[in-house]
Formats: C-alpha cells, structure tokens, sequence
C-alpha cells in the first residue's frame, strides 16, 4: 500500500549504457563481452553471463522498483539489485535455469525461493516493494516472495557488484533481453541522481559526502565532540569513538572494548556535536561482541537537530538488535 506522498519516475533517461555497465564484472565466457546499449528509448542487454548494469540513481529508504521486461533469448534469470539500510541484494527472476524467483544475498535465497520460469518474446512486470519492515516482490501483481528483514545480514554477490554501493541496478545471465521501462516510486522522501549530490560549499559549513560513482566517504565527525549522560566508574570515554581510526570502532582488535560506556540508567545517552551544519548521509554502530550486547542494543534511536536546543527529529530506530554488531546505517 502506497502512501500518500509518492513521486513516480522514469529512471531510463538517467542511464547512459556504456558508463553505466559495471566494470566490477568478470564474465564466465571471455569469449562474450558485456554490452548494454540503448535504442530508441528502450535498455537491451546481450548474452553475456553475468551482466550488470548500475542506475546512477540512489533511491529513498522507501520505495518501489519497477521494470518491464522481455527475455529474448536464452533459458537464465533476469534481476534488480536493490538497496535499503545501506545493504545492497538482488531481486532474481528465473534464476537456476529458469526455476525460481526469490531475493539473493551473498549466502544465498533470503526468505522463500518460489518457483517461477518465464517464456522468452512474453513481457513481464516486475515490482519490488523496499519498506523499512521488509521487501516483497512482485510479477505481473501477484506477489511471489516476502521477507521480513532490517536489511542488515543482506548482501550482494560478487557476480552483481556495482561501483556506487548505495546506487540500484538491473541484470541478466545468459539471456538476450530488453528492459522497455525502468521506474522509480519514490514512498515519503525524494532520491538522489547521482549528477545532483551536493558537494562542500565552505562557508555554507556542509560538506562533500563523498564520490558517488565509488561509494567513497568522508568522515564529518573526526573533529567532533561528544559529552555522554553518565560515565561508568573506572570507564574513561575514549577519545577515537568519532574518527573512524579505533580498532573496536572499525570491527576489528579488541572486540570486547568500548567506546564510552554510561551507568545503568534509564535515557542512556550521548550527544555529539559536530561543529556545524552538514549533510549526514549515514552513519556506523559497533556493538560490543558478548552476551550482554543484544539486549543493551535494543532501544538505540538516533535524533539529529541543528542546535543542542532542538528540535530533534528521529532518523533511525533499532528493529532487531541482534543484527547491530558492526554495521553501517542511512539515515532517513
């Protein structure tokens, strides 16, 4: 069910075939080379087992992703990849040789893998509902697979890697096939064409997110502050909690370690101040790695608010806290 704001978007005159094919891919077949290329408004992909293609588009925390598509040739699966909570997966279609259909992360199908098989010259419609609760995925309206999820334990093969890791794509495996629409509806808040990232304006005090072609970062809180509730007796704050630079903070090390550490209190906080306004565009939790860790994590909320004053407005909430261990999260 679509809420009442949503912006609907064609997504096929942002592509541009041959910037946009994923250099990330090594064929199984050196013999086919990937090549995608537009005519007269329409997206085709040849033969070539894999083939990728990213969207320079990064999508809202909510939305729907809609294809319309015909295989031409060949017997393999036709896909999306997806995003959502900084998590990249894949929508597959007639994948093992044209017998499932289901999401496809790293390890393999999350949530059911359906039967499904798709005849070449039919066109199909395909569309993946992204909300922060879960994924479902649809073709021609009837829904074929549903997973609840917060998206943290998804990832994406190998075989579908895209230079942008926030951006979404489309693929194929074996198949000559075109994609006649590509769409976009945007559920609550707008999306970002990579062409329009704002970058650092100085004396505005926003900054540079990053180059949204490479997925790279910039830390904006490495000359930040931060002052806590309450401080634990024989726990001093650490002073790395902000700059990425830590072992415990990057995942590695001292996995037992901490970064501040407040009493057991109720409203246990920190408020960082980061000097100024900027853009946020997500930001990374490390849980402690031990027993006690789930249940500590259950409530983490994040606020942010342009002055300690406030207002403060929500922009993340914990769903399941068994999945906050070291992971990165967008903001919304």
């Amino acid at each position: 069910m679509l809420t009442a704001l949503t912006v609907r978007e064609s997504i096929i005159p942002l592509i541009d075939a041959n910037r946009d094919a994923s250099k990330l891919t090594k064929n199984f077949d050196p013999a086919v080379k990937m090549k995608w290329e537009m005519k007269q408004g329409e997206l085709y992909s040849n033969n070539a087992a894999p083939s990728v293609l990213q969207i320079p588009y990064q999508p809202p925390e909510e939305y729907d992703f809609k294809i319309v598509f015909t295989r031409l040739t060949g017997v393999d699966m036709i896909g999306q990849i997806l995003v959502a909570n900084t998590h990249q997966f894949h929508w597959t279609m007639g994948n093992k040789n044209n017998k499932f259909a289901g999401f496809e992360s790293q390890e393999g199908f999350k949530g059911p893998a359906v039967p499904f098989a798709m005849e070449n010259g039919q066109k199909y419609t395909s569309v993946v509902e992204v909300r922060r609760s879960g994924v479902k995925g649809y073709v021609d309206g009837k829904l074929l697979s549903e997973y609840r999820t917060d998206y943290f334990e998804m990832s994406l093969s190998s075989y579908w890697k895209i230079p942008n890791p926030l951006a979404i794509g489309v693929t194929s495996w074996g198949n000559n096939c075109v994609f006649h629409s590509i769409e976009l509806i945007e559920i609550g808040t707008k999306g970002v064409n990579n062409a329009t990232v704002p970058t650092s304006t100085g004396a505005a005090g926003r900054v540079d997110v990053g180059n949204t072609s490479t997925g790279e970062k910039h830390w904006i809180s490495k000359n930040a502050t931060y002052t806590a509730s309450s401080t634990l007796d024989r726990f001093d704050p650490q002073p790395t909690l902000l700059n990425g630079e830590s072992a415990t903070h990057r995942g590695g090390g001292d996995t037992t370690g901490f970064s501040f550490h407040t009493k057991d209190e109720n409203d246990a906080h920190i408020v960082i101040d980061l000097g100024g306004t900027f853009r946020i565009d997500s930001f990374e939790v490390m849980n402690r790695n031990n027993r006690d860790s789930d249940d500590r994590a259950r409530t983490l909320t994040m606020w942010v608010s342009e002055s300690k004053a406030g207002p403060w407005k929500e922009v993340w909430r914990t769903i399941d806290s068994r999945t906050v261990k070291a992971v990165s999260m967008k903001c919304r």
